[in-house]
């Protein structure tokens, strides 16, 4: 179960092609816009800013998509929707363009290629924690291949991405006569309105497609496809509004970024961590670091090349393994616990986490500006903003012992940047220590 995405700090892009020149019509689509920008911006559902959602109604050329798109990704810090309804056409590579006025199968030059909008939502978003593409066309399926595919060994991360489509690659959407939506956008127009009974609040992107793919099914329509990259299942844009909803249990939040907010955080965990110190100095007692240990899944990725004829396993993205194989000392003060010694690789918008499941690593950029990214204890969210290697953050853990992470390396693929793919992961050591902490970069 998802938190809701701060309006605040989200962006909308709603587009949507109703008039063709050579292909027919899709009235519908004009309500299909404007009725899902006024659910995203009602507060009983979403309560999105009307500045923060840009409504592109019949666009005559593709810079008139994509600037709004661009504006969006740069400016969306929590979550980015991009959202688009009109014909699909594929070129003699099976490539996804989405139609403009002008366009048809034989006028792709007055279409808009989908890796375009892609390459927006990847790199220009890359701060933005949660991203969400909507696509109700022709052929949108083929959105499926590149970044947003399914990657079976990606890692379970907060941030994360969610393409939904409203049919297979090779199926035809379907907008009945007369009807005041087309089908796909119907249904979800549906859901948000009256949400899904028995469901959460808010509702996440899984749940929210369930609804949907059910509804189509029930009426004999094609059946919507979706992916979800890094947890983004878990990404919500919107309160149940079914009487029967149930309430998001109360669960840590994703790191702010904002300074107030990381404060308030920083001194109840503070208090927190103070009063369980004093208790535990009276009964003499403190946690074994490697009995807080917990199953995680296995976050294997492909191995590096940097890897290849060593010794060592080298850690894949995503993974951790230890950075020495013999055993340590029991640590003193000042000293790192040896059941916490670990290397970890993450890309950009993802997130590692330690073998014993009690350190989430995650970046949130890589760029000129330097390093962004986010430490997850059990007592403390800290955020930290345009780092550099070498730098280091240090935060408590409830046990009185405390998490040392260091910017090890940024690691540069040879790839072109342009590429959806394109990313820049970066090495992290993670070790546990007690007694006096070392120095470090502050959070916030």
């Amino acid at each position: 179960m998802g938190r809701l995405s701060d309006p605040a700090e989200s962006r909308a892009v709603l587009i949507g092609v109703s008039r063709y020149q050579q292909m027919d019509e899709l009235p519908a689509v004009a309500a299909n816009v404007t009725t899902l920008a006024g659910l995203l911006t009602d507060p009983t559902v979403w309560g999105l800013p009307a500045a923060n959602c840009a409504v592109v109604l019949d666009p005559s050329s593709s810079v008139e998509i994509l600037e709004p798109i661009h504006e969006a990704a740069r400016s969306a810090r929590d979550a980015l929707v991009v959202y688009f309804a009109g014909h699909g056409l594929l070129d003699q590579h099976s490539r996804l363009y989405l139609g403009l006025p002008q366009g048809s199968p034989a006028r792709l030059h007055h279409a808009v290629h989908f890796d375009e909008i892609r390459r927006e939502v990847v790199l220009t978003a890359r701060r933005c924690r949660a991203k969400v593409v909507i696509l109700d066309c022709c052929y949108s399926g083929k959105a499926m291949t590149g970044y947003m595919s399914a990657r079976t060994a990606d890692p379970p991360v907060v941030d994360g991405a969610y393409l939904m489509t409203a049919t297979a690659e090779g199926t035809l959407a379907v907008a009945p006569p007369d009807a005041d939506y087309t089908a796909f956008t119907g249904a979800l127009v549906e859901t948000l309105r009256d949400g899904v009974p028995d469901g959460p609040d808010p509702l996440d992107m899984e749940t929210l497609f369930g609804h949907v793919e059910r509804k189509l099914s029930d009426r004999g329509l094609p059946t919507p496809q979706r992916r979800s990259r890094n947890e983004g299942h878990r990404i919500a844009i919107a309160r149940n509004r079914a009487p029967t909803a149930v309430p998001a249990p109360r669960v840590p939040s994703a790191p702010s970024r904002h300074p107030a907010r990381l404060a308030a955080a920083g001194g109840a965990a503070a208090l927190l961590l103070l009063v369980l110190l004093l208790a535990a100095q009276q009964v003499g007692m403190f946690s074994d670091a490697r009995e807080r240990g917990r199953q995680v899944p296995d976050l294997g990725k492909a191995p590096s090349a940097t890897g290849v004829g060593t010794a060592t396993p080298t850690p894949t993205r995503g993974q951790m393994s230890p950075t020495t194989s013999s055993p340590a000392p029991v640590p003193g003060p000042n000293q790192p616990d040896p059941a916490l010694n670990q290397r970890v690789t993450v890309g950009v918008g993802d997130t590692g986490r330690t073998s014993d499941g009690t350190v989430d690593v995650g970046v949130t950029y890589n760029s000129q500006d330097g390093i962004g990214f986010f430490v997850l204890t059990s007592a403390l969210n800290c955020t930290v903003n345009g780092s550099t290697v070498g730098d280091s953050v240090v935060v408590p853990e409830l046990s009185g012992s405390w998490i040392r992470v260091v910017v090890l390396r940024s690691i540069h693929p040879t790839v072109d940047a342009r590429d959806p793919t394109f990313d820049i992961p970066v090495v992290f050591s993670i070790t546990r220590g007690t007694g006096a902490k070392p120095k470090s970069v502050p959070c916030g």
